[in-house]
This record gives structure tokens, C-alpha cells and sequence, in this order.
């Protein structure tokens, strides 16, 4: 028995078709397209299932890629999309759109009475007819590729709508309320309003890398590049999700002149590989992005997430290509300019935008990096919050066992409420044992300089071992008090 994606039957009939027929008959097009893709839109259970390993039949793999080529070639040629696509019942609801770029703009709307964005290139009305053609070819294949995908982490495409807007199509995707990663790091708090959650909010940046290395992935694995890789583009669903969104958008750009990265209001150059600036020096003949250079601009999100600035930012925008070119790329975010950057995240970023483009890893590496690293950082959290924790390792601090790397140099800190609590918790839990000395237990200092690093390592945030004892003192000065109050209170 085979499956509906390797079944003999279908590959025999879909390969009766001739290619040269299909592209000078229009009658006969728009019956092939709609075979072909009856067969493509079929899921593969262990794609649809955003699992990172997977094991595909490879020639099935390779006649989809082949069908996925002829519909494209179709659509492109005669302007048609597959008759599936095209949705009814999408109704607009606002009168401007709620966000524009150079080339689209979004209108919220409704279709089987769900929320969704309707996403209409705006390009028409500026530009002529063999303009127009080919915006309108490039808006063929994006939707053929964007409609193919079936993942976690990449945003649904519905259809496409032909009766909403007077003589334009539109996009129909699901409505992302939360928006997009841009949106959601003006959402997260200040790091001056958040010191007890500066490692959550850490873990936070580094779980959205991470889903979007999965989405990544995934996409790389389909053969297909996104090639407009930002925090613009990644959209955030109502659980958490991030999820890729704008694929072939790249393409729609060069169909009117070089532009790279106009879509979304100037600058994508700042996310550009330095083989998209100079094709030729690499051995490459165009400018069309790669997968690898996804991996790079990977790498300038990590950059954008961290420091909510995109890359280079002191820089123009015709600057930023002849300093990529030569080996220039942005610097480590640390605080308190931004948030600071592990070093097992930044040695990824800086492989991921090697000038090389060969030496970068693939997406695939990139997410399995990161998966370790979102594991480790939700492993210090639970610590941090586990009062027992701290109390079972403080005999290693105070006989000087125990030694945390101490980064040098003046550090701003506010302290910490949820970890004060935890350690004052651990100090008077603690029972030292009787191999223990007395002197050894009174070393103050060193338990003070274990705590200031342990803090640091946790947060991210540094106090001196002589604030961290003032402020322990404060601590019990304020509990003893507290607990007088309660006493001397009438029952």
C-alpha cells in the first residue's frame, strides 16, 4: 500500500504531462495546475509535525521538488494560481490599512468568521504594465511556495482573495495579534524595571532564536530560502509562537529594480550577507539569496533581539555594504547598553555570519545549538528560584571551594527581589557539618563574593561581596524587625 505523496499512480499520470504543452495552452494549464497541486497539498505527517529530524523517502522528495518547479513555471507563465486557492467570504473590516511597506499593505479582516490579515501589494498604482506583470508573476510564486508549508513555526497561508479589493489580489493569512518580534521587545519591560526577571527575559530572546532556527530549518529542508530574514518578518502567535511569514518577498523587490530590502521601510541591507553585495567575489552569478545567507542574517536578528536596535545602527545605509565587505560586523551586546550575550550564543553568531559562506553552519546545527542553550538557561532559572539549592552548596562556599569566573570591570545592578528571598532563605537553612570549622564557617567575605558571583551568573546583574553583605544585613535587620511586629501583636 503506498501513501498519497509516493503513490506510482499519481507520479505515472503527472508525468504524462508535457511541460512545453502546459506552458502554450491556457485551457490545459489550469487543469495541470490544479492535479499537480491536489497532489503537493497533500501532508507528510513528519514534516507537518515541526520535528527536526526527519526521514522522507529522498525520491519522493525529488519529484515533489520537480512538481513544485512545473507549478511555478505554470502559474508564472500564465498568470494563474490553482483554482483551490482562491478563497470566498473575505471581507475587509478596516478603511486603512493597519501597516505598510514600500510594496504591500495590511488591512484587518474576517473570513469563516475568524480574524485574519489581508495583505495587498501596493504596487500597483505606481507602477506600468511590465512592472506590473512581474510583480504579479512574483506574487504567483510566492504564494505557490508560501501555500506548500506546513510547520509550527511558519505562519499558515490560507489563500488568496480577488474580490475584497478593487482590481488587485490579496493575501490571506491568520490574524497574529501580538504582532511581530519588533512589537514584542517594546512589550518586554525596561532592564532598569526588571531585575528579577533579567534571566527570564534572556530566555525569552533565546527561545525566540531558537523557534526561529526551527522554522528555518524546516524551510531549508523544502528547498526553499527565505531571503528577508528580521524581527519585521517574524510574527508572534497568540500562544508565544514565533513563526516565519513573508517568503519570496526578496523576489517581488527585484522584479521592479535592486532594492533589496525596501519592503519593510529601508535597510535590509543591514541583514545582508556580504555575498548578496558582491556575488561575483564568491564564484555566485546573481544576487538571489542563498541558504547561508538566512544563516548570516540569523545572526543580525540575534544582534536586533538583543540590543532592539537593528544592525549598525550608527551607520547609513550605503555605508553598511563596503564595511561588510570588509569584515566589519556589529559588536557584542553587553549591559547596560543591551542585554548581554552569552558566550556560547556568541560564538554561534559569530560562525553564523562568517565572510565565508561555506564555513557557516547549517540551520539545522544552528537550532540544535540553541535548543542546549534555551535547556541550560531554563535549568539556572529553576536554581535560582530553589531556595534548597543554594542551601546545599553553601558549605562549598564558605570552606573557599567553590569559584565563579568574575568579570571585571564596574557593573550597574539592582538587585534581584525573587533571589534576595532565595538566598536569605538558603543562608538560614543551611547546617554546616562538623568537619566545618568555625572559622572557616565565619569567612564572610568569601560567602559574600560567592553570592555576588552566583548573582551574576544567574542575572547577568553584579554587586560588590561588600554590598552583598550590607544588604544581607539589611535583609535580617528588616526580618527580625518584621518578626517582632508580629509577636508584639494582639492576638
Amino acid at each position: 500500500m503506498h501513501t498519497p505523496s509516493t503513490s506510482p499512480d499519481n507520479r505515472t499520470v503527472l508525468s504524462r504531462m508535457d511541460e512545453a504543452e502546459l506552458l502554450e495552452s491556457p485551457g490545459k494549464a489550469q487543469a495541470a495546475l490544479d492535479k499537480i497541486w491536489n497532489h503537493l497539498d497533500r501532508p507528510i505527517p513528519d514534516i507537518a509535525t515541526g520535528s527536526l529530524i526527519r526521514n522522507p523517502d529522498p525520491q519522493d522528495d525529488t519529484y515533489r521538488e520537480k512538481l513544485r518547479r512545473l507549478s511555478v513555471k505554470i502559474a508564472i507563465h500564465h498568470n494563474i494560481l490553482p483554482t483551490s486557492f482562491t478563497l470566498k467570504g473575505v471581507k475587509c473590516t478596516d478603511a486603512r490599512p493597519c501597516s505598510a511597506g514600500s510594496f504591500s499593505e495590511v488591512f484587518n479582516g474576517t473570513y469563516s468568521e475568524c480574524e485574519v490579515a489581508l495583505k495587498r501589494l501596493r504596487v500597483y498604482t505606481m507602477m506600468s504594465v511590465a512592472e506590473r506583470k512581474k510583480v504579479e508573476m512574483s506574487f504567483c510564486r510566492e504564494s505557490l511556495l508560501w501555500k506548500n508549508l506546513k510547520h509550527k513555526h511558519v505562519v499558515p497561508f490560507l489563500g488568496v482573495a480577488n474580490d475584497v479589493f478593487h482590481d488587485t489580489i490579496c493575501m490571506v493569512i491568520p490574524w497574529m495579534e501580538k504582532g511581530n518580534l519588533r512589537h514584542q521587545l517594546n512589550n518586554l519591560p525596561g532592564r532598569d524595571d526588571y531585575p528579577s526577571s533579567y534571566s527570564t527575559s534572556v530566555l525569552t530572546l533565546d527561545t525566540w532564536l531558537h523557534q526561529t532556527a526551527l522554522g528555518l530549518t524546516y524551510l531549508h529542508d523544502e528547498g526553499i530560502v527565505h531571503g528577508d530574514l528580521h524581527t519585521g518578518n517574524l510574527l508572534v502567535d497568540g500562544a508565544g509562537h514565533v513563526c516565519l511569514s513573508d517568503f519570496g518577498m526578496s523576489v517581488i523587490s527585484d522584479a521592479t529594480s535592486y532594492n533589496y530590502g525596501s519592503i519593510h521601510g529601508g535597510g535590509a541591507s543591514r541583514w545582508c550577507a556580504p555575498e548578496l553585495f558582491e556575488p561575483e567575489e564568491f564564484g555566485l552569478t546573481s544576487r538571489r539569496p542563498i541558504t547561508q545567507s538566512d544563516i548570516y542574517a540569523f545572526a543580525c536578528v540575534a544582534i536586533e533581539l538583543y540590543t532592539t536596535k537593528p544592525p549598525f545602527p550608527d551607520l547609513t545605509n550605503y555605508q553598511v555594504p563596503m564595511r561588510v565587505m570588509k569584515g566589519m560586523r556589529p559588536p557584542r551586546p553587553s549591559y547596560p547598553e543591551s542585554m548581554t550575550i552569552s558566550d556560547e550564543l556568541w560564538s554561534l553568531v559569530e560562525d553564523c555570519w562568517l565572510h565565508d559562506f561555506d564555513q557557516r553552519p547549517s540551520a539545522l546545527t544552528v537550532a540544535q545549538t540553541l535548543g542546549n542553550i534555551v535547556d541550560k538557561e531554563q535549568a539556572v532559572i529553576a536554581d535560582c528560584n530553589n531556595p534548597q539549592f543554594i542551601a546545599d552548596n553553601l558549605h562549598l562556599i564558605v570552606s573557599g571551594r567553590k569559584c565563579w569566573r568574575v568579570v571585571k570591570g564596574p557593573r550597574a545592578v539592582v538587585w534581584p527581589p525573587e533571589l534576595e528571598a532565595a538566598l536569605v532563605k538558603g543562608l538560614e537553612l543551611y547546617k554546616p557539618s562538623e568537619s566545618h570549622s568555625k572559622r572557616t564557617i565565619g569567612r564572610f567575605p568569601m560567602r559574600n563574593k560567592f553570592i555576588s558571583d552566583y548573582i551574576f551568573q544567574g542575572t547577568g546583574k553584579r554587586r560588590s561581596p561588600k554590598q552583598v553583605g550590607s544588604r544581607l544585613q539589611i535583609l535580617r535587620d528588616t526580618r527580625t524587625a518584621s518578626l517582632a511586629q508580629t509577636s508584639l501583636a494582639p492576638t
